[in-house]
């Protein structure tokens, strides 16, 4: 298995809509959140430098039935 970098950039580059989590209330509130740049880069199997760009949702809505809404990321895990 080779190295690869994986790099979420601060570049947004749309939106998507998404649903809450865990709980879902019906009906459905869909909550549009930004989406990001992220690229991967590494080499290929001949040592070429290769990278390829994708797109990521950086954080989500968590709500609970006994919480308020509130936006979560992987920061929230770290803390």
């Amino acid at each position: 298995m080779r190295n690869a970098i994986v790099t979420v950039t601060r570049e947004t580059i749309g939106n998507a809509h998404i649903l809450s989590f865990p709980e879902r209330p019906r009906p459905y509130i869909v909550y549009q959140v930004p989406l990001y740049r992220v690229i991967v880069s590494g080499t290929n199997t001949t040592g070429s430098r290769i990278s390829e760009e994708f797109e990521a949702i950086r954080f989500g809505v968590h709500r609970t039935w006994s919480r308020e809404v509130r936006i979560v990321g992987l920061a929230d895990e770290q803390t």
